[in-house]
């Protein structure tokens, strides 16, 4: 029987525990894509575990599209979803731009602007990553994991076939030229 309390004693705290709301601004959307597969993570910048229980998703203000359950952060976790995954968010993320809007239990939101999708030289289709104010830049797809740093566009002519082809370039900007 003193095995037992113990047990049930270490269950309690474990759940007590985990069951700690998570803060708006500490999580917050991280990275999105609007290409390809879309999706959405969010991050849990806070110094310890949370449960986004009652947050919702949704791409207005109106936040009828998705709400978590008891999903458990852990301090620098992610939690990422695809559109039309299980548990997860139903509003497609628009190519030619977006919002996400992020809420809390209480209602409070925070708002990330997702631009055009973008695709680089080779079709590397890019996401865009944000910090937990909202500001974004666009960066190489790093769904679940830290972001990378913020892509530079050089603009020139990517067809290798073109005359006027440039190695260095990484986005096209529509000036190939042909014999």
């Amino acid at each position: 029987m003193k095995n037992n309390f113990g047990l049930i004693i270490n269950i309690f705290i474990t759940i007590s525990f985990s069951q700690v709301p998570c803060i708006l601004g500490e999580v917050y959307v991280s990275e999105a894509a609007n290409a390809g597969d879309d999706y959405i993570e969010v991050y849990n910048g806070g110094g310890e575990e949370c449960t986004l229980a009652g947050f919702r998703l949704d791409d207005s203000e109106e936040l009828e599209d998705f709400t978590f359950g008891n999903v458990i952060l852990s301090a620098g976790g992610y939690w990422l979803g695809y559109e039309d995954s299980t548990d997860s968010f139903n509003s497609g993320l628009g190519g030619e731009g977006d919002s996400i809007v992020f809420a809390d239990s209480d209602g409070n939101m925070l708002i990330v602007i997702l631009e055009e999708s973008m695709e680089i030289a080779d079709g590397v289709e890019l996401s865009q990553s944000y910090g937990s104010d909202g500001t974004g830049c666009y960066t190489l797809r790093t769904p679940g994991e830290s972001n990378t740093d913020c892509f530079e566009f050089i603009y020139g002519c990517t067809d290798p076939d073109a005359l006027n082809y440039d190695s260095d370039v990484n986005a096209d900007d529509g000036s190939c030229e042909y014999a």
